[in-house]
């Protein structure tokens, strides 16, 4: 018995929250405690007769995504997102998204400030795949178009991505995305 489990005899463990912990008190919560913990779903692996891509071609595929997106477009990206718990957001606003249709509905949101027609690419500064997850670290420099000029800005956004692989697709569980200092 790990030591929540101890703790918190009989709950059902989605993970654990860290937070500031006042003198005294335990800085580690489970996330069921305080209402937020999404469970856990096992995606059946093993379980495809489809064939697996290797983690860069899938890579390009990510990126060509995130194209269409900036384009407008966000069938690809919808496509390539869990449907499944858990799934997270940190936009580069602040904004924190907890869930795969709260995850979803923020990238939705995120194209509305902005006309078709941006562009963007990556810079993969590093990236690694298991058989079950992936990510990559890095910057994506984006030419957006805002809908009330019609001059580009230009962005550079510090990201984190997590994937991970579901009936043999991998899929977007995690984006970490902020404005690199300087370039606002």
């Amino acid at each position: 018995m790990n030591p929540i489990e101890r703790r918190h005899p009989g709950r059902p463990f989605a993970g654990i929250e860290r937070r500031r912990a006042s003198r005294g008190a335990s800085p580690v919560r489970v996330n069921n405690e305080i209402g937020r913990g999404l469970p856990m779903q096992t995606t059946g692996e093993t379980q495809t007769g489809a064939p697996l891509i290797d983690f860069g071609t899938f890579m390009e595929l990510r990126e060509a995504a995130a194209q269409e997106y900036e384009a407008g477009d966000v069938e690809s990206l919808r496509r390539m997102a869990t449907r499944h718990p858990p799934a997270s957001y940190f936009g580069p606003s602040g904004e924190t998204r907890l869930g795969p249709d709260r995850v979803f509905e923020a990238y939705e949101q995120g194209l509305a400030p902005f006309a078709q027609g941006g562009e963007t690419h990556f810079e993969v500064l590093q990236s690694a795949a298991s058989d079950g997850l992936g990510y990559w670290v890095g910057l994506q420099y984006s030419a957006v178009r805002v809908a009330d000029s019609s001059l580009p800005r230009n962005v550079v956004l510090r990201v984190t991505e997590l994937f991970r692989r579901e009936k043999g697709e991998w899929k977007l569980v995690h984006r970490h995305a902020d404005e690199l200092e300087g370039t606002r």
